[in-house]
């Protein structure tokens, strides 16, 4: 039995300022994201009975730690008015702006003892001398960009609305996506500088020449809409009444396209001309022939499925009873968390399922797992034993903490 206290997983452990006698009292510690300590407490880390550490650093003893959960926006004056210079730990990106005075922005860092990032830091490429030396520690990239961009800390869509307002030509530095999916003609060529693209990049068909144009650095996906297709943005249900809305539709979906059971063929060939997904399209097997010509097969991620579809989408129990109170086999889709109880049976498993597509996470007995694997289609998600490990069963002292000082 191990003496002492337990504690459990730590986010971040300070050990800044520990001693050699809290040291004594400490038995057991879980995994640890980011372990801090100083140099006079360096050698206490191999006494300690500590599980997996994602990151260790050295830091400043006496300065406060500061943990930013999102993005940490560094500009002039953020930091001003913060009191004793603080050690920041940032789970998200680093944003620096210039906000005209690189002076004003050197006396600000002055608060900012240290630096950690798990993701990246986008610094206009004049500080990157003053902003690269608080960085202690970085899992992501150091990302510079000219002065005179505008930094856009999410998505940008460009409209003609939006491109008429701006005043001058403009660069554009987007940590998240680029949406331009209806035609711009001459704006972007006129407003657009160039763009650098952290995520991924929509846009129409008329759009995409330009666009390219634009691009400066970066390995962006580019994903041009034909042209003639309507865009749709998120999950797509296609019932029988949705098809009959539609006529010789051409749709250009983000996520996930469900054609319901009910659909028909006929249903189809009056409602669509043609179907691009980022996502899945899910299929009954029965519409295979007529959608075949209506899809890119080769570019598009297709399952035609049988029996009954099962999705399960979000935090989900399986239980015996539900096969119970079905029958026939059934295809399942998992983008969710699907755990499967102990009452149902290997056998059933394997017996009842035509495939399952896992692109969430699974946790099941082992037994069940290798039934489950016996039907695997895609499997993109987690694959996991929901057997109580012993780090699970055991008690502890101190449980799960976010920020830990001993």
């Amino acid at each position: 039995m191990t003496e002492g206290k337990t504690i459990g997983n730590v986010n971040i452990l300070d050990l800044r300022r520990t001693s050699e006698e809290t040291i004594a009292g400490i038995g057991k510690v879980g995994n640890v994201n980011i372990l801090l300590y100083s140099s006079a407490t360096a050698p206490y880390i191999s006494r300690l009975n500590l599980g997996n550490i994602n990151v260790s650093i050295e830091a400043p003893k006496d300065a406060e730690t500061r943990t930013v959960m999102s993005h940490l926006r560094l500009t002039p004056d953020s930091l001003q008015g913060s009191g004793e210079a603080g050690f920041y730990v940032v789970m998200g990106h680093v944003l620096v702006e210039t906000g005209g005075n690189n002076a004003s922005m050197e006396a600000s860092l002055q608060n900012l003892a240290g630096l950690v990032v798990m993701g990246h830091v986008f610094c206009p490429e004049s500080l990157c001398g003053i902003v690269q030396p608080k960085i202690n520690q970085q899992m992501g990239q150091f990302i510079p960009y000219p002065d005179d961009a505008v930094l856009i800390s999410s998505s940008l869509e460009l409209t003609a609305g939006f491109l008429r307002e701006l005043k001058r030509p403009t660069g554009f530095v987007v940590t998240g996506s680029v949406m331009a999916t209806e035609d711009l003609g001459g704006l972007v060529a006129e407003k657009v500088d160039y763009l650098q693209v952290r995520g991924s990049i929509v846009c129409s068909a008329e759009n995409a020449e330009i666009i390219r144009s634009k691009l400066r650095g970066g390995k962006s996906k580019l994903t041009v809409i034909p042209s003639g297709y309507r865009y749709r943005e998120g999950d797509l249900s296609l019932d029988a009444t949705t098809l009959e809305s539609l006529h010789e539709a051409k749709l250009f979906c983000t996520g996930l396209v469900i054609f319901d059971f009910d659909v028909t063929p006929r249903a189809v060939e009056q409602g669509l001309v043609g179907l691009r997904s980022l996502g899945l399209i899910i299929c009954p097997e029965a519409l295979k022939d007529v959608l075949k010509t209506r899809l890119d097969m080769v570019e598009d991620r297709v399952i035609f499925y049988s029996g009954d579809l099962w999705v399960f989408d979000e935090d989900h129990t399986l239980h015996a009873s539900r096969f119970e109170y079905s029958q026939g086999k059934a295809t399942a889709l998992v983008t969710g968390s699907l755990l499967i109880e102990s009452d149902v049976e290997p056998a059933v498993l394997a017996d009842r399922f035509h495939a399952v597509h896992n692109l969430g996470e699974i946790r099941c007995s082992p037994e069940q797992m290798g039934a489950i694997e016996a039907r695997l289609g895609i499997h993109e998600g987690e694959l996991e034993s929901s057997a109580p490990s012993e780090e699970e069963t055991e008690t502890y002292d101190i449980g799960n903490a976010n920020v830990l000082a001993l």
